[in-house]
């Protein structure tokens, strides 16, 4: 969805999710963190890695056409998810249980954090289901230093 908003003549539109659910579902809330990653802090910086690595993979391919490819094999061998997860989501949804996201990565990541879950399972026939993202409030190294307090 999107909304836009005018006010003095100048416009401002902000694009979202709106996930609209009947009273009687129910959900499963799954931490990112440390359980669909296998290390809390590891897991951030692989998807940071990951998103590293494709960008720099994009940036070469003029120069050398397997660049992107090259680059982006080498980010998925920094794949911190626990073998299977995409699976075990996958069933847990089909059995009728909407799944919600938590994490304790800032705002500032949600982004690339919904790039990373979008990217599970990738290579595989199960992908992690949709659902919302929960995320701090707050930028990168106040969460990193609140997390383990």
């Amino acid at each position: 969805a999107e909304v836009s908003v005018s006010s003095g003549g100048e416009a401002s539109s902000i694009q979202f999710d709106l996930w609209v659910w009947l009273a009687g579902d129910q959900a499963v809330i799954v931490d990112i963190d440390g359980t669909i990653t296998k290390s809390d802090v590891r897991g951030l910086v692989a998807t940071q890695i990951q998103d590293t690595a494709s960008f720099l993979g994009n940036a070469l391919s003029g120069a050398n056409p397997r660049a992107s490819e090259l680059m982006t094999s080498a980010a998925m061998a920094a794949d911190y998810t626990h073998d299977g997860v995409a699976q075990v989501m996958c069933d847990i949804r089909s059995k009728g249980y909407r799944i919600v996201y938590l994490t304790a990565r800032p705002i500032t990541l949600v982004d690339k954090t919904r790039q990373f879950l979008f990217s599970v399972g990738r290579g595989s026939s199960h992908r992690l289901p949709e659902g919302p993202l929960i995320t701090q409030d707050c930028a990168t190294m106040k969460a990193l230093s609140t997390k383990h307090d």
